[in-house]
């Protein structure tokens, strides 16, 4: 099973993971102190092989950046 996980997050807030053009591919809770993505998306299918934006979103608060599958 593949897992990405999602450290120091914040008491509350949704990650959401996007692709590069930008269509959102799964929204979680954020859950502290960490998260782990079980690599699927909504649909509950696995993620195709590439690049992903991460957001994570807390109040006022936002965090982006970049992550990659690689199956």
């Amino acid at each position: 099973t593949r897992l990405i996980t999602f450290t120091n997050l914040p008491s509350y807030g949704n990650i959401r993971i996007y692709t590069l053009t930008g269509d959102l591919v799964r929204e979680l809770e954020a859950v502290p102190p960490e998260m782990k993505w079980d690599v699927k998306n909504s649909a509950g299918e696995t993620a195709a092989s590439g690049v992903y934006i991460w957001e994570i979103v807390s109040g006022k608060n936002r965090k982006t950046g970049k992550l990659m599958v690689v199956k």
